[in-house]
């Protein structure tokens, strides 16, 4: 069957602290309702309101809620455990159900990062590999959706706007991207194309090459995955000649406009020193605390604490429409960034990263990111760096973010979608694209931006943000 056919504002300066990612044991499964059992059972089990006056296979699991149900195991089999039972941190574009025979190994297991059991299907790369399961599957509504499954590599692009190569691939979502081959050879297929029956050991990095077996020497390292000819190795080991493809920066948009920019709020203890534009929406300007704003414009505050303006939603024409577009941008850089291939692997000191001087690159964490002793990142002034955790970004006191090289914080950047928490004296530098708060504790500093979804907290702080390039909010409505 095709699949058709199934078918900040308060922003707190403080140390990112990455959220730790774990493998569940296969009968842990969370539900909307909870079962409760005296001890946990080690078999599967979810909330299955079609029991509540039913004795079938399964019901009554914990001895006590009708609704409780084993399922996917021994004899409860043939339960289907829901694809509900798998749990992201962001939302997949690829369709998912729940295999109880899943294990390490096999292909498309472990689609959440959390739950072995919980697998792709169906989509490429692996719709020649993994079917989906009839009654059983969980198609996402931000995901590709066509009649035939195409041979044609696919991926779901944020950035896609109508008029881009491949983009509406599917003649219905403008984010369904064709990608590396053919008319749309141009267009980048992501690594995460390459489908990998466990993550390649060590030192080995990949990425998605359509000129693999074109010529003799696009052929070391191709067919890394085992199932793509265009997945192939790079850059480490056997395969240190292959080249791989350099990362490119996330694009802010207007977002690069600020350097504190979030939804809810913005608040300081005296004397803190900003420079750049700090900005929230849609939150009202009422939510910027600790300030002592000179409120005689219309259109903008200043503050002695402030090299810049402060502006919100409230203020007057055209102030709002320009915030409005800022926030979107920001949510989509934040997504972009999300979303980058990993080129440097997984959980890298099981997220202590103090002490380690770091090359160019994407880093993946299901843990918290905690940086307790000085840290480097070490490169030229193009090269970036993005590091990505699901926990939470947290630095201690009196610790410093070093850049050598010619590294330059404007091209490193931490998608953190716990709280980033920086301590008393700490040094950070880099974009902090933050989920939730961001808090900077007494006499801490920041070379970069704050672009916060939730609110931000200066405690007595000294950001040194870098300051809003010339197309600063001047040029829109605040000229003194």
């Amino acid at each position: 069957l095709t699949r058709s056919a199934m078918s900040l504002l308060r922003v707190a300066f403080a140390v990112l602290l990455p959220v730790a990612v774990v493998l569940s044991q296969p009968w842990g499964l969370q539900s909307e309702a909870a079962c409760n059992f005296t001890n946990a059972p080690r078999v599967s089990h979810f909330w299955d309101v079609s029991c509540r006056n039913s004795s079938s296979l399964g019901c009554l699991a914990d001895g006590q809620n009708p609704e409780c149900r084993f399922c996917g195991q021994g004899d409860y089999k043939k339960v289907l455990c829901p694809a509900s039972s798998c749990s992201f941190a962001n939302p997949p574009h690829l369709p998912y159900y729940w295999d109880a025979d899943c294990r390490l190994g096999k292909i498309g297991c472990l689609a959440d990062g959390v739950h072995v059991q919980c697998r792709f299907c169906g989509e490429f790369p692996y719709n020649g590999t993994v079917p989906c399961k009839t009654g059983n599957t969980t198609t996402p509504a931000g995901s590709c959706l066509f009649v035939n499954e195409p041979e044609m590599p696919h991926f779901w692009d944020a950035t896609c706007e109508d008029g881009m190569l491949g983009c509406r691939a599917d003649g219905m979502h403008k984010e369904c991207r064709f990608c590396g081959r053919g008319d749309y050879s141009e267009v980048k297929c992501p690594a995460s194309l390459c489908t990998f029956r466990e993550p390649p050991a060590q030192p080995y990095k990949h990425y998605w090459e359509p000129l693999c077996w074109n010529a003799s020497s696009d052929i070391l390292g191709c067919l890394a995955d085992g199932i793509h000819r265009e997945c192939r190795f790079c850059g480490a080991g056997d395969y240190s000649v292959v080249l791989c493809p350099a990362v490119e920066k996330v694009d802010l948009g207007t977002a690069a406009n600020y350097a504190i920019l979030t939804k809810t709020g913005i608040s300081t203890v005296p004397s803190s020193s900003i420079t750049g534009n700090i900005s929230i929406s849609p939150a009202a300007g009422t939510y910027m605390t600790g300030f002592n704003f000179d409120k005689s414009s219309p259109e903008f505050w200043t503050s002695s604490q402030i090299t810049g303006f402060a502006l919100s939603a409230t203020h007057s024409s055209p102030v709002p429409a320009i915030l409005s577009t800022a926030v979107s941008d920001m949510e989509t850089a934040y997504t972009n960034a999300s979303q980058r291939n990993n080129t440097q692997g997984y959980n890298l000191g099981d997220g202590n990263i103090g002490g380690m001087t770091l090359a160019p690159g994407v880093y993946t964490f299901g843990t918290d990111i905690n940086i307790n002793s000085d840290m480097t990142f070490s490169g030229g002034a193009d090269n970036v760096f993005i590091l990505q955790t699901t926990g939470k970004l947290m630095q201690a006191a009196s610790t410093n973010v070093i850049s050598s090289g010619g590294a330059q914080a404007k091209t490193i950047f931490w998608q953190v979608k716990g709280t980033v928490w920086v301590g008393s004296s700490a040094v950070m530098q880099g974009i902090l694209l933050a989920k939730n708060n961001v808090v900077f504790e007494s006499s801490s500093s920041l070379t970069g931006r704050v672009l916060a979804q939730t609110d931000s907290a200066l405690q007595k702080a000294t950001p040194a943000l870098s300051r809003v390039p010339p197309s600063n909010l001047e040029a829109f409505c605040c000229v003194t």
